[in-house]
């Protein structure tokens, strides 16, 4: 849950003009390589990278109205992605 809740607020926040997703999976992936061994393979599959953005997209619904609202450590919108990754 940790992790996606980084990974997911780091695709919220736009540190970037552009390549935000990219830069976030990139760090997702470092993570997880490096405390359980193994990367996020979503994207390697069709079905599995569209529900990556379907969950991604409400996901980030779920921020944004929560954002300023509610204490970060009390976001909400992480956990379904956490259930993908």
């Amino acid at each position: 849950t940790l992790v996606a809740r980084s990974h997911h607020q780091s695709v919220n926040v736009h540190f970037f003009d552009d390549g935000n997703v990219r830069v976030a999976r990139i760090v997702l992936d470092s993570v997880l390589l490096r405390y359980a061994g193994h990367v996020n393979e979503t994207g390697l599959d069709q079905d599995k990278r569209d529900d990556y953005i379907v969950i991604g997209t409400r996901a980030s619904r779920v921020f944004h109205s929560e954002d300023m609202a509610v204490e970060l450590d009390q976001y909400t919108g992480h956990r379904e992605l956490a259930q993908l990754i």
